[in-house]
């Protein structure tokens, strides 16, 4: 079975809901008490620095199909930077993207995203750098990210492929089960092989906080 996917329609039911929309508008930090070493908060271009280290990484790479064999010169990651600018942009007013960064111990360690593959759904998608794996902090990003989307009121499908393993593994640890399934999109080609339907009414809730800045601006972030 395959679908083609698309990823541009809008994130939230309901835009103009201030308690969700402040996600867009607002700096904001989510914490797990449980885990006070890890801290989530909205990527914006403000952080470039410390997430574009994190990207052309190649051994973060490895499975991600359409960058896997990227090179990334100067020109390339210049290309990056305004794809990255624009998606934060249209996200602004769309509503279609929160992308997150991920601190532990004070230092940005991977990187999450939340993005529209239907009017009603997303896929959660997750990059951790090699120093933050094997220590529980994906299964825990991904549970963040995935009670994040359900906050927005969406159905989350996260999709990897199938030689993923770190990611089956994470997925398979939160009790999800995986269905074979390609999916496609238009000018980047097949992105997962393997896809996983998260039902709320089983999902069992992570208990985090969230705290927003009411004067906005950005979270100051290190690596």
């Amino acid at each position: 079975m395959s679908r083609e996917s698309k990823e541009d329609t809008d994130l939230l039911p309901s835009p103009s809901s201030p308690g969700l929309s402040k996600y867009f508008s607002h700096r904001w930090t989510i914490s797990v008490p449980s885990h006070p070493s890890l801290r989530f908060f909205r990527a914006t271009p403000s952080h470039f620095d410390v997430w574009i280290p994190i990207v052309t990484n190649p051994e973060n790479r490895k499975m991600l199909p359409d960058t896997r064999d990227k090179v990334w010169d100067e020109a390339a990651v210049a290309e990056w930077k305004a794809a990255a600018e624009a998606r934060y942009t249209e996200a602004n007013t769309k509503f279609n993207k929160l992308e997150v960064l991920i601190e532990l111990d004070g230092r940005v360690a991977g990187y999450g995203n939340i993005v529209t593959i239907r009017e009603d759904a997303a896929s959660v998608g997750l990059v951790l750098e090699r120093t933050a794996r094997g220590r529980g902090v994906g299964k825990l990003a991904m549970a963040v990210l995935i009670q994040l989307g359900f906050a927005f009121g969406l159905q989350l499908e996260p999709g990897t492929m199938k030689a993923n393993g770190p990611m089956r593994g994470v997925m398979a640890s939160l009790g999800v089960a995986e269905e074979e399934e390609l999916v496609v999109i238009p000018g980047r080609g097949v992105v997962a092989e393997v896809v996983y339907r998260v039902r709320r009414e089983r999902w069992r809730e992570v208990e985090m906080r969230v705290v927003f800045d009411e004067e906005g601006g950005f979270v100051e972030a290190k690596r």
